[in-house]
């Protein structure tokens, strides 16, 4: 993935150092019932310095399913599907 320049002309250092950002993508994928379209609607976080741990992926994951909750209040389950695996998640409320 790429950055674009923050600015008109980047020095080196400016171009370079964008490249220690940690950056996780999630696509959310529904069928829409009355006209059987899909949409999609991609979520983006964009951390300065962070590791990569199960902790941070489980807050994006809760971000997102929030997220998801306040755009569709009748959402009772969530497929993730994370480098060719499967898991389904179903919601407590």
């Amino acid at each position: 993935m790429k950055f674009l320049p923050r600015k008109y002309h980047e020095s080196q250092h400016d171009w370079f150092s964008k490249h220690s950002l940690s950056r996780h993508v999630t696509v959310a994928t529904r069928k829409m019932v009355a006209t059987q379209q899909l949409q999609m609607m991609p979520f983006v976080h964009v951390f300065q310095s962070c590791s990569q741990d199960s902790n941070a992926v489980l807050a994006i994951m809760e971000d997102v399913i929030g997220k998801l909750k306040a755009i569709m209040p009748t959402l009772k389950t969530v497929m993730y599907r994370q480098d060719n695996a499967r898991k389904q998640v179903s919601s407590t409320e």
